[in-house]
């Protein structure tokens, strides 16, 4: 009995059919779906030119019954669904049914096939979709076709077609987007006699990312799994040490079939903010495992967008976890920041079993550093820091805050006029004094801004600034934006503005009209858009650095201080809001080798 039915009326006009082979890539791409839903374990994909002259894509799945392979060449005849309600609940690759058709009209086609049970396979010939030969001939289970002469008869859509090395680049990447997910299937992509990449069929998604996106990523990947309801989210992530310069590895599939999102770009590109620079991308690899009745397939012919019924769910939960994962990855080598935030915590079990006895909780600049004390600095460095609170319990307040309180580190002093050098646990720490600055202003800005809570400093004398014509109108539209960010601002005649206020935390100095004038641009050039979160935050971003202390500027010992202290209490303390490091440590290991003392 026939598996392929061909599709009522009804049902056609229901699917986004229309299905418009546009690129070898796409008949590549058509193929390898056919094949893994015929549950072939593998597939051979050989490439000439492009794709233009030569296209083979060979499997080892169920086959098609003798009775099936014309019938597979009609148009809408599927064997994945029977009505529109299917669609509903379908797992497969493909159901439209319009591949085969599609390809054959445009091409001069061979396809072999055979099933399991049938001792003869079956071979027919397709010019121009139209059928020229059929017969029963041996061959292996599983399908082989064979498209050549790509638009040989369609001279219009032909001329269209690029260069032979762009072809071949959108049908690797088309091959590798398939390859790299379905980790149960070996994969061979050659083109021209070429080996592109293999796969082993193991079933490891990370070991394919290796295989097809590079061994460069080994020992960068971070493995993330993420359970919302009966939504399975698993993936993987590059780490900070491993960027690109393109946003080309960020993938995302859903129920192993990849899907284009912008959304899911820029969820990605957001969750590494401030952590890598401009013009860096991660790695990205998810796939998204949910009911079929929570995603919407069927909105557009090529089955590259699709509407997810959870979508915010899903990528808020990406980003959280994207995040949270690379704040302690970075914090393994970054001891002193450890340690500060495990004696917090020590702190807070402490002051819950003290007694019961309730007291306020010291605030951050009232952390005791005694670094200027040279009686203070232990150059001893003990493996437990923390058995000094083992009899917490026993100690009177003031016992609690002084065991706290001090994180023994040594200051060696200030290079450059730049860089913070500190000893701690033989180990040296290196901090940009004005990135470690940037950071500091960012979170505390920000947190003032989305508390609402902005203190301002009024201008003693106020700064008058004198624009441009156009740049004054603009101002004048949005001043109330201005306004909101802790910026005091008048609109005066004669092109002029009036800088009367601006937030307290950034302090008063001689670029409070830089920062206005470069705002300025910055919305202008539509890269800002102060009402909206993530381009306030760059606004912030702005604000904080033209405010952070500058390079070959000389700090005393409290300014450093103070500095040191602010940092290790910052959220994200190990990068500046550009993505810039702010500190870097190097090992007494990595200084002996230097001198090749080992």
């Amino acid at each position: 009995m026939s598996k392929i039915k061909i599709l009522d009326e009804t049902t056609i006009n229901k699917i986004s059919a229309g299905e418009v082979v546009d690129r070898p890539s796409s008949i590549v791409k058509e193929l390898i779906e056919n094949a893994i839903d015929a549950n072939s374990t593998q597939i051979t994909i050989e490439i000439k030119n492009g794709g233009i002259k030569y296209i083979r894509v060979t499997d080892n799945g169920d086959g098609i019954p003798p009775d099936d392979v014309e019938i597979a060449f009609y148009r809408h005849a599927t064997s994945k669904i029977q009505n529109y309600q299917d669609i509903n609940n379908i797992y497969t690759m493909g159901f439209r049914g319009e591949a085969l058709s599609s390809i054959a009209a445009i091409s001069k086609l061979n396809l072999y096939t055979k099933t399991q049970d049938d001792i003869l396979g079956t071979h027919v010939e397709y010019i121009g979709g139209k059928l020229i030969l059929k017969e029963n001939i041996g061959c292996p289970s599983g399908t082989t076709l064979i498209v050549e002469d790509v638009f040989y008869n369609t001279p219009a859509r032909y001329k269209f077609l690029k260069s032979e090395s762009v072809e071949t680049k959108h049908l690797i990447e088309v091959a590798s987007r398939e390859a790299l997910i379905n980790a149960n299937i070996s994969f061979e992509l050659i083109s021209n006699g070429k080996m592109i990449f293999k796969t082993s069929g193991k079933g490891s998604i990370e070991d394919n990312i290796y295989d097809i996106l590079g061994y460069q990523l080994k020992g960068h990947l971070i493995p993330i799994s993420i359970n919302k309801e009966d939504i399975l989210i698993k993936g993987f992530v590059s780490d900070l040490d491993f960027y690109e310069k393109n946003s080309g590895d960020i993938l995302f599939y859903v129920n192993n079939r990849y899907v284009f999102d912008n959304d899911y770009k820029k969820t990605i590109t957001e969750s590494y903010k401030s952590l890598l620079t401009r013009h860096q991308y991660p790695v990205a690899v998810f796939n998204v495992l949910l009911p079929a009745n929570r995603v919407d397939i069927n909105v557009h012919p090529s089955k590259l967008y699709v509407k997810l019924y959870d979508k915010d769910l899903i990528f808020n939960a990406i980003e959280q976890e994207i995040k949270k994962k690379l704040v302690k990855e970075r914090s393994k080598t970054i001891d002193i920041a450890i340690d500060i935030q495990e004696r917090e915590n020590t702190f807070n079990k402490v002051e819950a079993k003290a007694n019961n006895i309730i007291y306020e909780r010291p605030s951050f600049d009232q952390y005791e550093l005694n670094l200027n004390d040279s009686k203070s600095i232990d150059t001893t460095i003990n493996d437990n820091p923390y058995n000094d609170l083992k009899n917490a319990n026993n100690s009177n307040e003031s016992d609690v805050y002084s065991n706290l309180s001090i994180i023994k580190y040594k200051k060696i002093g200030q290079l450059f006029n730049t860089y913070i050098l500190l000893e701690y646990r033989n180990d040296l720490y290196i901090i940009d004094q004005h990135a470690a600055h940037e950071r500091i202003l960012y979170e505390k800005y920000r947190n003032e801004y989305f508390n609402k809570n902005i203190n301002t400093q009024i201008l003693l004398i106020p700064e008058v600034i004198q624009l441009k014509h156009e740049d004054y109108k603009f101002v004048e539209n949005i001043v109330d934006n201005f306004n909101r960010l802790g910026f005091e601002i008048d609109i005066f005649s004669d092109n002029i503005i009036i800088l009367r206020a601006l937030p307290a935390i950034l302090g008063l100095s001689d670029v409070n009209k830089d920062i206005i004038l470069d705002l300025i641009e910055e919305i202008k050039n539509g890269n800002l858009i102060l009402s909206e979160v993530e381009s306030l935050d760059n606004a912030i971003i702005k604000a904080a650095c033209k405010s952070a202390v500058k390079a070959n500027k000389r700090l005393d010992n409290i300014e450093i201080d103070s500095l040191i202290n602010d940092l290790m209490h910052c959220k994200e303390p190990f990068t500046c809001p550009h993505g810039r490091p702010t500190i870097l440590k190097k090992s007494i290991k990595d200084i002996e080798k230097l001198f090749k003392r080992i």
